[in-house]
C-alpha cells in the first residue's frame, strides 16, 4: 500500500480523528479514560459500582481498579459504601471531577461543532449511522 493510499485509508482517518480527540481532552489535563468514567458517572449521578463502570466502559476489573485508584488520588472521584450491599462500594464524581468533565465537554462540543460545520445535518446523521455499524458489539 502506498503512503498516499495509507494516509487516505479509513483506519488512518479514524486514528487521526482519535488523536485530535485526545489532544482536545489533554488540553484540560484529562486522559480519555478518565473523561469516559466521569461522563458515565454524570449519566448516573447516584454513583456506580466498580463492576457496572467496568461493564459500561468495557474495561477489565484490574484495569478499572487502577484507573479509579488514580482518579481517587487526583480527587476526581470518591468511594462510598454501597447502601444496598455493604460488601462493595459505589463510585461518585467529586466536584473537581464534575468541573473538569464540564470543561472537557465544552471543549468537545466546540470540536464537534467544528467537525459538524463541514457537513449538512443529513450527512452527519448518515456518517454517525455508518460509523456506528463499525463498532464491535459484544
Amino acid at each position: 500500500m502506498s503512503t498516499q493510499a495509507r494516509d487516505d485509508s479509513l483506519v488512518h482517518v479514524l486514528m487521526e480523528l482519535n488523536r485530535q480527540l485526545v489532544r482536545q481532552l489533554s488540553g484540560d489535563g484529562l486522559p480519555v479514560e478518565q473523561w469516559r468514567v466521569l461522563s458515565l458517572l454524570h449519566a448516573n449521578p447516584d454513583g456506580m459500582t466498580m463492576r457496572a463502570l467496568g461493564e459500561g466502559l468495557s474495561i477489565a476489573a484490574p484495569s478499572m481498579t487502577k484507573l479509579i485508584d488514580r482518579m481517587v488520588n487526583e480527587a476526581l472521584v470518591y468511594r462510598v459504601p454501597n447502601p444496598s450491599d455493604r460488601r462493595n462500594v459505589v463510585i461518585l464524581a467529586s466536584d473537581k471531577g464534575k468541573a473538569l468533565r464540564d470543561e472537557a465537554d465544552g471543549r468537545m462540543g466546540k470540536y464537534e461543532e467544528r467537525l459538524s460545520s463541514e457537513f449538512q445535518p443529513d450527512d452527519i446523521a448518515k456518517l454517525q449511522a455508518m460509523l456506528g455499524r463499525l463498532l464491535v458489539k459484544p
